[in-house]
This record gives C-alpha cells, sequence and structure tokens, in this order.
C-alpha cells in the first residue's frame, strides 16, 4: 500500500484558510471551513493539546464561533476568548485587555451550570429573579439568546428581550488578547 501524501501546513497558512473567504461565500463554505480549521489546529498542536479552560474544562483551541481560542492567564492557566468575555464581570478595557478574568473564575468554581451540572458557569441569564447559569457553550447548546450589548437571556425569558436585533453566530470570532 503507497503511503499517503501528508497534509501540513503553518499557523498562517491554517489561519488563511479559515478567513480567505469574502462573506457571500460563507453559507455555502461553513461547514468546510470549520473542518478544515479544526484539522489545521490538529496539525499546529502536533499532538494532544492538553491546555483546559478554566471555566468550560475544554481542551485545546475552539473554533471562533464557539468557545474560541484559549488565552493564556498565567501560571498555565488557560480561559478560552467566549467563556471570558461572555461572564458578566469580565470587560475590555480601553487598551484591549480583558479585566476581572480572575473574578470570575472565582465565582465559577461556585455556579453549577444549568445544562451539564458542572461548576465553571459564568454565563448567566439577564431576567429579573433568574438564577440560570451556563457554560458559555451550553447557553449555546441551550438556546439562550444572545444580544449586542453581551448580555444574555435563558430560553425560559425570551419576552426579556425587547430588541429583534440577535447576535449572528459569527459574532463570537474575537481577536482579543488577554494581558494580565
Amino acid at each position: 500500500m503507497a503511503d499517503r501524501p501528508s497534509c501540513r501546513f503553518t499557523a498562517d497558512q491554517a489561519l488563511n484558510i479559515f478567513l480567505d473567504t469574502n462573506d457571500s461565500d460563507m453559507s455555502d463554505l461553513d461547514l468546510v471551513n470549520n473542518f478544515l480549521f479544526k484539522k489545521s489546529l490538529e496539525v499546529i498542536n502536533q499532538g494532544e493539546d492538553t491546555r483546559a479552560c478554566l471555566l468550560c474544562t475544554i481542551l485545546g483551541d475552539d473554533l471562533p464561533d464557539n468557545a474560541g481560542r484559549l488565552l493564556y492567564c498565567g501560571q498555565d492557566d488557560w480561559i478560552h476568548i467566549n467563556c471570558a468575555l461572555w461572564s458578566a464581570e469580565v470587560f475590555e478595557s480601553h487598551d484591549g485587555s480583558l479585566q476581572n478574568v480572575q473574578d470570575a473564575v472565582s465565582r465559577g468554581r461556585k455556579l453549577k451550570c444549568d445544562l451539564c451540572q458542572q461548576v465553571g458557569a459564568t454565563v448567566g441569564c439577564c431576567a429579573a429573579n433568574c438564577r440560570a447559569n451556563y457554560h458559555f457553550m451550553c447557553a449555546k447548546k441551550d438556546k439562550c439568546i444572545f444580544l449586542a450589548d453581551q448580555t444574555i437571556f435563558c430560553k425560559a425569558h425570551p419576552e426579556a428581550t425587547d430588541i429583534e436585533v440577535y447576535i449572528s453566530s459569527n459574532h463570537f470570532s474575537n481577536p482579543l488578547l488577554l494581558y494580565s
């Protein structure tokens, strides 16, 4: 049996494969792009990625529309960009750094996710008196409503949103960096 050719990409090539499409092509190429992005991450990592998010505990970088890439928090601690950004206490400062990430991690150690029942749930429903908390990806899976002002509402409170403009899945792609 002949050897199969291996597929090797540099980090820049893998990113370009994912990003080098125009908006009009995206609907037709979403599945292909997601597949290529995942495969490129496997090639770049050259093995199993053991970095775990402090909040959702998912290993490694994820697709930009999902949890996103892992950001270094110090002392071999990592957090997915969307897990951090959608936590209630985290905000982006004027210099582009994310603030209060450690506060979110501390609070997350005490909060269980309404969907998976695991700790690390820092994405909470903003409806009055609702105590629903989720991991970022669990909130997406449970069909929570994400608004542009970075508030969310669980599926039990769609009436709490008086806005008809919701965030599309590609809004979750974010190039921010975490600075300590």
